[in-house]
């Protein structure tokens, strides 16, 4: 069936189907729906899946996000250092510990970079959180030479690998979503995982405070175990994408950098975002910025030292992508940014 061309197309969408939704329906008829047994299978499933030797479930990712700076011992008198590109959620993890934020400018991508955080590493460091924006990683190795904590925040990126191992798994925690937003969706809940028993162990105590119920961990299960499919969709629409907005030239836009794993489409354009995201929606479709906000702008710090970012926030765009994006939709989404965009649809 066709998506009619005047239904709205959102900017996210999470991708469920009748296998979902029966896993949903069997946990709620077993009527042991808070955290029992099917939490602790999505925890070994996931852990499996990507090599990890330990995961938690919990009831969203901020709670995974301050488990691990929980686990990390972070608390007043320490430093966290993070990127002003990022969603306010990390932000709100690091301050509810009592720790200080420590903001740090991105690269000429969306993600920051070793040099963008050295200026900020000291004594008080506690840890450094790396965003995989996007989908796109962050050179955590060079990141964990600086000899400090170093927690993965993969809530974009599930699935991505850098030099061939999955993100997620180098540094000490990995942390991950599963908002409605996100590359696989619980409703609500995130995951914390490590490699180092003395990390767990101190999660583990904490865990209660965080519980992910056992029918969310269904629908996480069910998502689990067709994930492939997810990447493989996102890579076929990602690459529909390039092959048809790269008519348009790196005048009227910037392409995102080539990567195994993409979350987001972004697009890096001179006309102004707004107007962009305005024209969009008369034709039904929701754009957005890559991110809602600069974080170093919500703490009233000045521009100067965060350039890079003002310079992605100022001219990034973000285009529907995720696995429940219909073929007739992506053809609709391109056709709008050719003609938006300033390109000229020129296929037959």
């Amino acid at each position: 069936m066709r998506t009619s061309d005047c239904e709205p197309i959102p900017h996210s969408k999470p991708w469920i189907t009748e296998a979902d939704k029966q896993a949903v329906m069997n946990a709620l008829n077993s009527g042991l729906i808070a955290r029992g047994g099917l939490a602790a299978d999505f925890e070994h499933a996931f852990a499996e899946y990507l090599n990890a030797s330990y995961a938690i479930a919990t009831s969203s990712g901020t709670s995974a996000m301050l488990l691990a700076l929980h686990s990390l011992g972070i608390g007043h008198g320490q430093e966290v250092i993070l990127p002003t590109y990022v969603c306010d959620s990390v932000l709100s993890a690091v301050q509810e510990t009592g720790a200080t934020p420590v903001l740090c400018d991105v690269g000429d991508g969306w993600i920051m970079t070793p040099d963008s955080i050295a200026p900020h590493v000291c004594g008080k460091t506690g840890a450094i959180i790396a965003v995989h924006m996007f989908g796109h990683p962050v050179e955590v190795l060079s990141i964990m030479a600086y000899g400090v904590p170093v927690i993965e925040d993969v809530c974009q990126a599930f699935g991505a690998k850098k030099d061939g191992k999955l993100l997620g798994t180098t540094a000490d925690i990995g942390v991950y979503s599963f908002h409605a937003t996100k590359c696989m969706t619980t409703g609500e809940g995130g995951m914390m995982t490590t490699n180092k028993p003395d990390i767990m162990e101190r999660a583990r105590m904490m865990q209660h405070m965080y519980p992910m119920a056992d029918v969310n961990a269904a629908l996480g299960l069910s998502q689990l175990g067709r994930y492939e499919a997810f990447i493989e969709r996102r890579r076929i629409i990602a690459a529909r994408y390039t092959q048809r907005l790269s008519v348009l030239g790196n005048m009227a836009i910037r392409l995102p950098p080539p990567t195994d794993y993409y979350f987001r489409y972004t697009l890096e354009t001179p006309m102004n975002p707004i107007c962009v995201m305005d024209q969009f929606m008369k034709c039904g479709i929701t754009v957005r910025r890559g991110v809602d906000a600069l974080l170093h702008r919500r703490l009233g710090l000045s521009d100067h030292e965060f350039t890079n970012a003002v310079k992605r926030f100022a001219a990034t765009i973000s285009i529907p992508l995720y696995p429940a994006l219909e073929q007739d939709s992506v053809d609709r989404i391109l056709k709008c940014c050719l003609t938006i965009l300033g390109g000229k649809d020129d296929e037959n």
